[in-house]
């Protein structure tokens, strides 16, 4: 009867008050979770593109990190009490029939009796081990991954960095580029003599797909060898480019972001409220506001946040250059001409577009240049025209058809 009550005591006073708090624990990760996995998956992308630091990304994650470190403990806890809790049982039963006389462990009925308890209580002692060495296997990932990231911090310090420079304008440069694929075929890439960009440029870059877009604003940003600036190198310009690439929409969270969070809680709600009208997404936000989650984002409205943030990131940080590759992903013929034609106007840095809509698009844009990649059997050649010439031959072109 005492060992009953004490094994009652242990239980309702001691692991379920554990258990009920290990309850409230689970509830408080997983709103944790919801709300800044969204916040964390943006900004480890941001991470990867050399936008945020490794501090920066820890930063976000550390609430996370705290509550699952305490939720493991709190379980680990709770299961080493079960592991006693079953062995005392155990142990009392075997000592309470030793003293009992007419129990005799030569009778089978006996055996099958101890054999039985011996084995339930086996299997919950095999089962809370389990539990207690994927805990421990988790602590050790965490740690290791916490090893990793100082790792990369030391990495980051010893890195002999380019000392940065302002671009002059007008940039004048040439480009030889030859990248070498996984299946061993060669690409080439040279510009017909120098291009030129000049503060306040607005220049699309127009050729058909797998020409070298990309490839050549990659090697403006030191990223890829082959360009080459006046007395400079491009390793040198590395901060003065601001790039939206052709990931970024996807790395936008359908659902749980909010807008404020993405600027990183930025205060100037004028601000805000210019890019926006920039990107056409004011109207909705007037509903739904700054601070509150965002749910289930169309692929127009993620490419519309994507330039939404890039054009914050550019005021933010003072880049000098934008370049946009393919903004026009995911939106509808007439949006994509108004949000474009909306940071050629509104955007006084140069912007450099990639762009693969319409030609009919191009009449209702304000470019100034257009540099043309021309795709041939050995290499693309990249020459540099006035956008309004390029457009007299787009007009030629239709007038044609029509005819």
């Amino acid at each position: 009867m005492c060992f009953d009550c004490s094994c009652s005591v242990l239980y309702i006073y001691i692991i379920r008050n554990k258990q009920q708090g290990l309850a409230i624990l689970r509830k408080e990760r997983r709103e944790i979770n919801q709300k800044i996995m969204p916040l964390l998956s943006w900004n480890m992308y941001l991470f990867q593109n050399k936008k945020r630091t490794v501090t920066e990304t820890i930063n976000i994650e550390t609430p996370i990190n705290n509550i699952n470190s305490e939720f493991n403990k709190g379980w680990m806890n709770i299961s080493n009490e079960y592991n006693l809790f079953c062995t005392s049982v155990v142990m009392a039963i075997i000592y309470y029939l030793s003293l009992n006389p007419e129990w005799s462990i030569e009778t089978s009925d006996d055996w099958k009796i101890l054999l039985m308890n011996m084995k339930v209580f086996g299997q919950i002692t095999s089962t809370i081990s389990m539990f207690i060495h994927t805990s421990t296997a988790l602590e050790t990932h965490m740690k290791d991954f916490d090893d990793l990231i100082i790792w990369i911090k030391k990495c980051e310090e010893q890195e002999l960095d380019v000392i940065q420079s302002q671009i002059e304008f007008p940039l004048k440069f040439s480009s030889k580029i030859t990248l070498t694929g996984e299946s061993e075929k060669t690409f080439n890439l040279e510009t017909y003599g120098h291009l030129d960009i000049c503060n306040g440029d607005k220049i699309l870059l127009k050729g058909v797909s797998g020409a070298g877009k990309t490839q050549l604003v990659n090697s403006l940003q030191g990223l890829v060898p082959g360009t080459k600036f006046n007395k400079k190198s491009p390793k040198e310009f590395e901060t003065s480019w601001e790039y939206l690439d052709q990931q970024t929409r996807e790395t936008i969270p359908s659902r749980g972001l909010k807008l404020r969070a993405m600027l990183e809680y930025e205060q100037d709600d004028d601000l805000i409220h210019e890019l926006l009208e920039i990107v056409m997404l004011d109207d909705k936000f007037s509903v739904l506001g700054f601070d509150n989650p965002m749910e289930d984002l169309s692929g127009g409205e993620k490419m519309r946040l994507s330039i939404l943030y890039t054009l914050w990131d550019m005021r933010k940080r003072g880049k000098q250059v934008l370049i946009l590759d393919e903004p026009e992903q995911g939106l509808d013929e007439d949006t994509r001409v108004k949000v474009i034609e909306n940071v050629l106007d509104r955007i006084c840095e140069p912007v450099l577009v990639v762009y693969h809509g319409s030609k009919l698009d191009l009449l209702e844009m304000s470019f100034n240049k257009v540099w043309l990649f021309d795709k041939q059997e050995e290499k693309t050649v990249v020459k540099q025209k006035k956008f309004e010439d390029h457009l007299h031959e787009i007009v030629d072109e239709i007038s044609k058809l029509l005819k």
